[in-house]
């Protein structure tokens, strides 16, 4: 009997404790050293939810729990790393924190190791390597995997060319709800590569990606609207989403919004701002758009100068605030 009264005291304080650490505030249990905790407290840093956005301690807080051998942590941790997101860009680290998580089975980590053999970066490039990577990420039933091999087939890398495979694969991804693969597939079927050409079908599956909030979408559904593709011409639709994927940092719409902006197609027409998203545009090396931001100065006078660079530095702080 004094046995079991025993053994019933300490089931019920080890319970107790287990119940009490759950219910632990997340930064406290991190701090406890918690992985699991560690790798949340990442993800709230690093997407602002809860506390203040921050990706240096996100990245902090991802290697201390990688460190311990969470796999989501490790490969959140090397896909920063070789975006030099929150971290200084470091493809030696990004290897080895995506292996990591590759070798425990991870899928972010297959793919991202995968996208660094495909690309050639930190690692010699060898596309039939990235192709088994991204195979094995598929089987765990990862539509990045797919996707990845879609875009593998459509590249010619590591594999012979093949559209109506690529398409397949997009098919699949998309079906799965990736966003990506929604609006790569939109676009194959809006040209009629790999698939039968469809404009109804481009537009649901762009449509799919653009209503979540995928910028590459959003702007092509913006050109459809604009050329009448698909859908009833309207210019006020087309800058509409145009305006959604250029604060997201899309510089194909932050272009379409500033020709949008300088002629008044479907919005007032505004010189400053045209001006100003055309500069936005522009700081992504692109050189078509670095022409046309070279241009517009031209013509431009010095009032419309000063407005486009107050308004230029707003709308840099909400791309930053959106991506």
């Amino acid at each position: 009997m004094v046995r079991s009264s025993l053994t019933t005291f300490l089931l019920g304080f080890l319970l107790t404790t287990a119940v009490a650490a759950a219910e632990a505030p997340l930064p406290e249990r991190a701090r406890q050293g918690d992985p699991e905790a560690q790798y949340q407290l990442g993800l709230a840093c690093y997407r602002g939810t809860g506390v203040p956005r921050d990706r240096a301690a996100a990245a902090l807080w991802f290697q201390r729990a990688a460190e311990k051998g969470q796999s989501a942590a490790a490969a959140k941790l090397g896909e920063m790393y070789g975006r030099g997101d929150g971290v200084t860009q470091d493809y030696a680290a990004a290897v080895k924190w995506l292996e990591k998580a590759a070798d425990a089975g991870n899928p972010a980590g297959l793919n991202g190791l995968g996208l660094l053999y495909a690309d050639g970066r930190g690692v010699p490039r060898d596309g039939a390597r990235a192709i088994k990577l991204f195979r094995k990420a598929a089987r765990h039933k990862d539509p990045r995997g797919d996707y990845n091999l879609a875009q593998m087939y459509a590249d010619g890398n590591g594999v012979d060319r093949d559209m109506i495979e690529s398409a397949k694969l997009f098919q699949k991804a998309a079906d799965r709800g990736l966003p990506d693969a929604q609006s790569k597939l939109g676009s194959l079927y809006a040209v009629g590569l790999g698939v039968t050409r469809d404009m109804a079908t481009a537009l649901r599956y762009i449509r799919m990606a653009a209503d979540v909030g995928f910028p590459e979408a959003e702007n092509n559904l913006g050109l459809m609207y604009a050329n009448g593709d698909g859908v009833a011409k309207d210019l006020a639709a087309a800058a509409a989403w145009y305006r959604k994927a250029a604060i997201q940092g899309w510089p194909a719409a932050q272009n379409n919004l500033s020709a949008a902006c300088s002629a008044g197609l479907g919005v007032p027409k505004n010189q400053a701002e045209g001006l100003a998203w055309i500069i936005l545009a522009a700081d992504s090396g692109n050189r078509d758009y670095i022409l046309a931001r070279d241009r517009m100065n031209r013509r431009v006078d010095s009032k419309i100068l000063a407005e486009a660079d107050v308004l230029v530095e707003r709308l840099r702080r909400e791309v930053a605030d959106n991506r």
